[in-house]
């Protein structure tokens, strides 16, 4: 509706500058013809101006709105205890490694998605406070229209932020707990290579080192060779 007024006024506006340059040539009714020009310009910059800042609303809600669901489902998913010995039992050591270092690879990926979602509801939130300020400007009492609409893009970025740092210690938790996981299969993994090597050359070990002298130097010799 005020685009068509404005088009409307912009069609009278010209209509009427041409019927007065054809029929009068005094300067009142130009000054009036560019007075009319002027302020159907600024209605229409402040027109556009408001259609930024709705649009800019809009895109900040919703984006707030899928940022803190997509959060949410994080949150719960991070904080599910999960046993995962009792899980990957059925797998051996190799296949368990590349399961969890496939899930840590996933885990970092989401972090990345996360944390980027975040970084662009604040760029919206940003975007959506300028055009308020620029709407403010046109305004009889600017701080009456403002500090409201601050203050409710301020409660959403807020709990937006809060929700952010509570998935992130919730998945550094999570991946607190699959690294310490590997390290305990990497530390089985040698335990299991030290038992194999001492069964299959026990014999062989102790019969060695009874034939050394402590003091010798090739005792130290054979010590070496065996780090």
């Amino acid at each position: 509706r005020i685009c068509e007024r404005i088009d409307i006024l912009q069609r009278k506006t010209e209509k009427l500058s041409t019927v007065i340059s054809n029929n009068d040539s005094s300067s009142g009714p130009s000054e009036l013809i560019n007075t009319l020009i002027s302020a159907r310009q600024k209605v229409q910059l402040q027109f556009e101006d408001r259609l930024r800042l709705i649009n800019a609303q809009i895109i900040f809600y919703k984006s707030s709105e899928q940022v803190s669901q997509m959060l949410d489902t994080l949150e719960r998913e991070y904080r599910t205890v999960e046993d995962i010995h009792e899980k990957l039992k059925i797998y051996n050591d190799d296949e368990i490694q590349k399961i969890l270092a496939d899930r840590l690879e996933q885990l970092d990926e989401n972090k990345h998605s996360f944390l980027r979602a975040c970084t662009v509801a604040r760029q919206k939130s940003d975007l959506f406070h300028k055009y308020a300020l620029r709407n403010a400007a046109n305004l009889i009492k600017p701080e009456a229209y403002l500090k409201p609409l601050e203050q409710k893009i301020k409660n959403v970025s807020t709990i937006l932020k809060n929700k952010e740092d509570t998935v992130l210690n919730a998945w550094h938790h999570r991946k607190k707990i699959i690294d310490e996981y590997l390290q305990y299969i990497s530390f089985k993994r040698n335990t299991d290579k030290v038992f194999v090597w001492i069964d299959e050359h026990d014999e062989c070990f102790v019969s060695k080192l009874e034939e050394l002298d402590i003091n010798d130097d090739g005792y130290m010799d054979f010590v070496r060779a065996l780090k």
